[in-house]
């Protein structure tokens, strides 16, 4: 494995990206977030394996998120049309 060196610009970059695919759907990300924190505190008060299970769903959801930034991301703009 090899470490690739990048300049700091290139985090603030991607900083910039991330925030600009968030405001294209915030309603969308926040509503799932709430939505992934609900799910994991109800099922973590499950007795003896809520625990458990709670972490083990814990790769799923990351997946959802990514899902949710891709298709944000591929998104075609939205345009208003004139009445």
């Amino acid at each position: 494995m090899k470490l690739n060196l990048v300049p700091a610009r290139t985090g603030v970059e991607w900083v910039r990206l991330g925030l600009k695919n968030f405001w294209r759907q915030p309603l969308a990300f926040i509503s799932l977030f709430f939505m992934f924190m609900a799910l994991i505190s109800t099922i973590s008060q499950l007795p003896l394996i809520g625990n458990f299970l709670a972490m083990m769903m814990l790769p799923f959801s990351t997946l959802g998120f990514m899902v949710a930034a891709s298709v944000a991301t591929s998104a075609c703009p939205r345009t208003r049309r004139a009445a």
